[in-house]
């Protein structure tokens, strides 16, 4: 079976468009950030060296993300890591829809935040290609992995849009709540690719034979 075929056959095709969700969902969270925060930051009367140390914050604690997040996950598996990254990002995004909505705009509050939602979300970018690289055969992996980046490059290029339609409808409050959105749902996303491969993995477990599995 072609690799394509493959990641939709009856197997994979429920884990296959759970993991594209969470790519989407992933990266959409992510663009619609550093793509309109600093217009959202200037709306709310930060000057042009804060908004820039805004986005910076939030790249910073991605790039801390991206290094850590892997000995995390080596150390707490999957499940703990993807969950504990999508519920603090999608926790940290709801505060400072509340802290934006009234106002509460001090520097020495947001950055900190924006920096640890940056962590969070590199970080849960991350689990999502492990759980890709993990769910597939050999034969599909690589297809398998490249269409869920790309999927994920989708959810970006509509982030154009959800950041600046939030913004209009309800400001600070509209643009973060859609960002938590997308991050809870990044979350059960991945955990629910990850139980669907669990569950092949005990049932095929469960087909083989005992004297096959002990080699008797």
């Amino acid at each position: 079976m072609a690799p394509l075929g493959l990641l939709l056959s009856a197997d994979l095709r429920h884990r296959t468009l759970l993991l594209w969700g969470g790519f989407f969902t992933c990266l959409m969270a992510s663009y619609t950030i550093f793509s309109w925060v600093p217009t959202m930051l200037h709306m709310l009367g930060f000057d042009l060296t804060m908004t820039s140390l805004g986005i910076t914050a939030f790249h910073g604690g991605g790039v801390i993300g991206a290094l850590l997040s892997g000995i995390v996950l080596d150390r707490k598996g999957f499940s703990t890591t993807h969950m504990a990254l999508a519920g603090g990002a999608a926790v940290i995004a709801a505060i400072l829809a509340g802290l934006l909505s009234l106002d509460i705009v001090a520097v020495l509050v947001i950055l900190p935040m924006m920096l640890i939602l940056g962590f969070c979300i590199a970080g849960l970018h991350n689990t999502l290609y492990t759980l890709a690289a993990n769910i597939y055969p050999t034969e599909a992996r690589a297809t398998g992995v490249g269409i869920a980046s790309a999927t994920g490059r989708l959810g970006a290029v509509l982030s154009s849009f959800t950041g600046v339609i939030s913004l209009d409808l309800g400001g600070p409050l509209a643009f973060f709540g859609v960002v938590a959105v997308l991050l809870a749902l990044c979350g059960l996303s991945g955990v629910a690719a990850r139980a669907g491969e669990r569950r092949k993995t005990l049932a095929h477990t469960s087909a083989v034979p005992s004297h096959a599995a002990t080699g008797s």
